[in-house]
């Protein structure tokens, strides 16, 4: 995501608002939670919104975490949705909303909104800036309507998503989804040609932005070759020259099929032992 969104940033000399979830991010901002970075060169403004650990708790880690990424990636976890959480959640992105309002120095800003952290800011930015041209990009799958139906406050979300002026998916596919939830869950007129969805005189409008990085990074031909990186880390541990050695670089997360790459790891040496 920063890799991808940071030389946005550097080219427009925007804004940047984010959670500040450590001490150090406390330290280094001025009177109104705002520094230049990067440190060295700045070009844009990050601005920290901070939480209580109640709040984190219930919309981080509970709604946003425990509800709507496993009821997204159609995992074989159950998503958790507790009142309580959808409170949390609701209070937070409220206060994203007050933050970009207090950021936003003209009528008609460009906001970018990432992921399914913030999916109530629209409607609440909507109410602030009417005249802003908001977009929000979901990062993670759109599930089918009967999938995103287990949440209890699907209207709710929908209809403050729509309020952004474009709405985007890595896929067609799930734009597809998406436009299918819409469907089943809010009185709307969507326009399947088009892929927008219009309520009263507000329309929305659902694409595909499959988002990549930079490939090969610059910072590649800064490295060292991987021989000498690989003659380096077996010195480190003091292994033998002749070991093979595999690195996966990834979050614990169930999603990432860590255990399944474990086992194949196993799979492999059962049927080629001489690994």
């Amino acid at each position: 995501l920063v890799t991808a969104l940071e030389p946005v940033l550097r080219a427009c000399s925007g804004v940047w608002i984010a959670y500040g979830s450590g001490s150090a991010d406390k330290d280094v901002v001025d009177l109104h939670d705002r520094v230049r970075v990067p440190p060295k060169d700045p070009n844009y403004t990050l601005r920290r919104v901070w939480m209580t650990p109640e709040e984190e708790e219930g919309y981080y880690y509970g709604f946003a975490n425990e509800g709507l990424w496993p009821l997204c990636h159609l995992t074989f976890v159950r998503p958790s949705f507790r009142p309580q959480d959808w409170v949390h959640y609701g209070t937070v992105n409220r206060r994203f909303a007050d933050s970009i309002k207090n950021e936003a120095h003209i009528e008609r800003p460009l906001i970018l909104l990432q992921d399914f952290h913030v999916a109530l800011v629209p409607g609440y930015l909507r109410e602030r800036l009417p005249l802003a041209t908001i977009a929000l990009f979901w990062h993670i799958p759109w599930p089918n309507p009967a999938s995103f139906g287990i949440c209890p406050w699907k209207t709710e979300l929908l209809q403050a998503m729509l309020q952004a002026d474009i709405i985007g998916f890595h896929t067609r596919f799930h734009c597809q989804n998406f436009l299918a939830t819409v469907d089943r869950f809010v009185e709307s007129h969507i326009d399947q040609e088009h892929s927008t969805v219009t309520i009263g005189d507000h329309t929305c409008h659902v694409n595909p932005y499959p988002i990549s990085i930079e490939w090969p990074p610059h910072w590649l031909d800064t490295q060292q070759p991987v021989a000498d990186c690989r003659r380096n880390v077996l010195a480190r541990y003091g292994l033998a020259a002749d070991v093979l050695l595999a690195v996966g670089v990834e979050r614990w997360d169930y999603t990432k099929g860590i255990p399944e790459r474990i086992a194949a790891v196993e799979r492999l040496l059962e049927i080629e032992p001489q690994w």
